[in-house]
C-alpha cells in the first residue's frame, strides 16, 4: 500500500494539473489570512486556518466546494490535496494538538488515505496512511507518523499533501472538512461556561445543545432535529474524557402535551450512537451512527449560537452586568412528569438566555425554541415551533416552516429551581404551569 501511495503522489508532481476550487482547513487555534499563505486565490477576508488547494491527475475529477469530492472511475487512480505554507507552521499549536481529523460526508467503493507532511528546515518527510476510509470522521494521530531520511519537527511544516487512492473502480469520497484536534497534550478543558446551544449555519433549522453537569465529568446532549417533515429530538448522557464523548442516544415519543401528559405514556428506544467532540468553546463535531431504520450516517461541525470569547470564557468569572452565573444552565425536569423538559443556556454576557422545551404533542415529539434576555431573575421569550425539513443529507434549510407558539416565562428561584409559565397561542395546546429542578442540583452563588 505505502509502495502504491509513494508511485502516486510522484505520478501526480510530474503531470498536466488542473487547479480545483478552494475550501477551509480548520486550526482552531490560529487565524492566517490568504496573503500569509502561498499560491492560493485572493479574498479579502481573514480566515481560519489555510485554504485548501488540490490537483488532480487525468484518470480521475474533483472539485471543491462544500466538500471536496474526488471520483476515481479506474482502479488505482487517485486525487491529491495540498497545503503550502510561505512560514513554517507548527501543527502541534504549543502542543496542544495532536491529531488530524478528516471528515469524509459520503463515501463509496474502497478508498485509502495518504498524508505527507515536509519539515521546512530538514525537508524531512513523515508519512501516515488510513487503509480504509469510512463516512464519518477519521483520525490520524500525528504521533503515528513515520519519518524517512532523519528527524522530523511538526513544529516547523512548509506544507503537507493529502492522497486519495482508490482500491477499487469506480470509487468515490466527499471530503468535507480536514482539522487539527486535540490529542497528545492539552485536552479541551470543560466547566459550566461550556454548556451551550450549536448550530450549523448552513443547516440553520436544527441543533444541538449540550450541558456539562455539576460533577464535571458527564455531559447531557440533546439533538433537536426532524424526521419526514416532523419534529425529531435525541438524547444522550453520559462521560466525556479529552472533550469527546461517545452516547447512546434514545428517541422518546408516546405522551401529550401540558395537563394530559402521562409519564407512563413515555415509550423510549434507543436511535443509535453519537460521537460529540468539543474542539473549542465555539465549536463542537458530531458523527452519527443510527441503528433505527430509515436514517443514515451523519457528520456535523457546529458553531455556537452566541459566540464567545474562548480566552476569556470561564465558569468563574461572569463579565461585568452578568444577572445570571453559568451555574444557571442546565437541564431541568419534574420528577414526577419524567420524559420531559427545558435545557437552559446562559450565553457568555450573562443576559442572554437560550432555552428548548422538549415535550409532545398527541403522541409525538415536539420541540420549541426561544431566546430571550433576562433581567432579575426572569426572562420572558417567544418560542418557535419548526417542521417541514428531514433528517441528515437530506436537510435543507428552505424546508423550515417556523411559527410563533407562544410566549414563555423563566423565573429561576436558584440556579436548581425554575419556575415555568407557559401561554400558547397555537390551537391544540393549553397554558400550564410547571416548577422543575435541574437533574444533577449546582453549588448555586
Amino acid at each position: 500500500m505505502r509502495i502504491l501511495l509513494t508511485v502516486l503522489l510522484l505520478a501526480i508532481a510530474t503531470s498536466g494539473y488542473a487547479q480545483l476550487s478552494v475550501d477551509t482547513f480548520t486550526t482552531p487555534m490560529m487565524a492566517v489570512t490568504e496573503d500569509e499563505a502561498d499560491g492560493f486565490l485572493p479574498a479579502p477576508e481573514t480566515i481560519t486556518g489555510n485554504r485548501l488547494f488540490g490537483v488532480d491527475d487525468t484518470a480521475s475529477s474533483g472539485n471543491i466546494n462544500n466538500g471536496m469530492t474526488c471520483n476515481l472511475p479506474t482502479e488505482d487512480g487517485g486525487c491529491i490535496l495540498f497545503y503550502d505554507f510561505t512560514t513554517p507552521f507548527d501543527i502541534t499549536q504549543g502542543g496542544t494538538l495532536g491529531t488530524m481529523e478528516f471528515v469524509v460526508e459520503s463515501l463509496s467503493g474502497e478508498i485509502s488515505l495518504a498524508l505527507s507532511v515536509v519539515d521546512a528546515e530538514t525537508g524531512v518527510t513523515a508519512n501516515g496512511v488510513i487503509e480504509d476510509l469510512r463516512v464519518g470522521v477519521n483520525r490520524l494521530p500525528l504521533a503515528d507518523l513515520l519519518a524517512f531520511g532523519g528527524i522530523f519537527d511538526p513544529t516547523r511544516v512548509d506544507g503537507f499533501t493529502v492522497a486519495f487512492v482508490n482500491l477499487v473502480a469506480s470509487s468515490s469520497v466527499t471530503l468535507s472538512e480536514i482539522r487539527l484536534v486535540g490529542g497528545g497534550g492539552t485536552p479541551v478543558s470543560l466547566d459550566a461556561s461550556s454548556s451551550s446551544t450549536f448550530f450549523d449555519p448552513s443547516r440553520d433549522g436544527e441543533g444541538v445543545q449540550f450541558v456539562l453537569l455539576p460533577d464535571g465529568q458527564t455531559v447531557v446532549l440533546t439533538w433537536y432535529t426532524y424526521q419526514n417533515g416532523e419534529q425529531l429530538w435525541l438524547i444522550g448522557s453520559g462521560p466525556i474524557t479529552g472533550g469527546t464523548a461517545v452516547l447512546e442516544m434514545v428517541r422518546t415519543e408516546g405522551a401529550d402535551f401540558g395537563t394530559a401528559f402521562v409519564p407512563a405514556d413515555v415509550v423510549r428506544s434507543s436511535w443509535g450512537v453519537v460521537e460529540f467532540s468539543v474542539l473549542d468553546c465555539n465549536r463542537v463535531s458530531l458523527q452519527a451512527t443510527p441503528s433505527e431504520a430509515g436514517f443514515v450516517p451523519v457528520n456535523l461541525s457546529m458553531t455556537r449560537v452566541v459566540t464567545a470569547n474562548c480566552d476569556t470564557l470561564s465558569a468563574s468569572t461572569p463579565p461585568p452586568g452578568a444577572e445570571l452565573g453559568f451555574e444557571f444552565s442546565g437541564t431541568y425536569f419534574d420528577p414526577l412528569r419524567d420524559g420531559e423538559g427545558f435545557q437552559i443556556s446562559i450565553e457568555e454576557d450573562g443576559v442572554t438566555l437560550v432555552a428548548t422545551w422538549y415535550t409532545y404533542l398527541n403522541g409525538s415529539p415536539v420541540w420549541l425554541i426561544g431566546a430571550g434576555t433576562v433581567t432579575g431573575s426572569e426572562v420572558t421569550m417567544e418560542m418557535t415551533i419548526t417542521s417541514g425539513a428531514n433528517f441528515g443529507p437530506d436537510f435543507r434549510p428552505e424546508d423550515v416552516l417556523r411559527q410563533v407558539w407562544g410566549t414563555v416565562r423563566l423565573n429561576f428561584l436558584d440556579c436548581n429551581t425554575l419556575e415555568v409559565d407557559a401561554s400558547p397561542s397555537l390551537p391544540g395546546y393549553e397554558a400550564i404551569m410547571l416548577l422543575l429542578q435541574k437533574i444533577l442540583p449546582a453549588q448555586c452563588r
